[in-house]
């Protein structure tokens, strides 16, 4: 039986005809259906020949101009990177691999992925001091309060 007995029916269903419950849960279905195929379209294709990338530029070079460029060798830009350093992030077919590595424009292309952390270091070994603040202007330790 759809939506089960009155005791069992969602408060929103309250008070609503068995045709309408119905049509609501079309509704509700076809809306998920589309959700679904949106971000299933908007993920880059992962077929053979494409490679996940950031393309970092030289100083001065117009990230915008270089994404441009490299789409229209089939590259799909994902990211443009103007502010830390200039570059792009895109899904990248081999042809336009090939035509960004003879680019003087482009400074090096690594590949993209996510980094986790997965190991601390303890005792920490590279000269940092936990217990005591840094040194003040001219190299003096200052006393800690308390």
């Amino acid at each position: 039986m759809l939506g089960g007995s009155a005791r069992h029916r969602p408060s929103w269903l309250s008070g609503v005809n068995r045709t309408s419950r119905a049509a609501v849960i079309v509704v509700m279905s076809v809306a998920l259906i589309a959700a679904v195929a949106a971000v299933a379209a908007a993920q880059p294709p992962t077929g053979e020949g494409r490679t996940d990338v950031i393309v970092r530029l030289t100083t001065g070079s117009d990230p915008d101009a270089e994404a441009r460029g490299a789409e229209r060798d089939g590259a799909r830009t994902k990211q443009v990177y103007r502010n830390v350093f200039p570059g792009f992030a895109a899904n990248v077919p081999e042809q336009a691999m090939q035509g960004l590595r003879r680019n003087p424009r482009v400074q090096s292309i690594e590949a993209d992925g996510v980094v986790t952390a997965s190991e601390t270091q303890s005792p920490v070994e590279w000269g940092l001091d936990r217990d005591r603040p840094a040194p003040a202007a001219g190299g003096r330790l200052l006393p800690l309060p308390g």
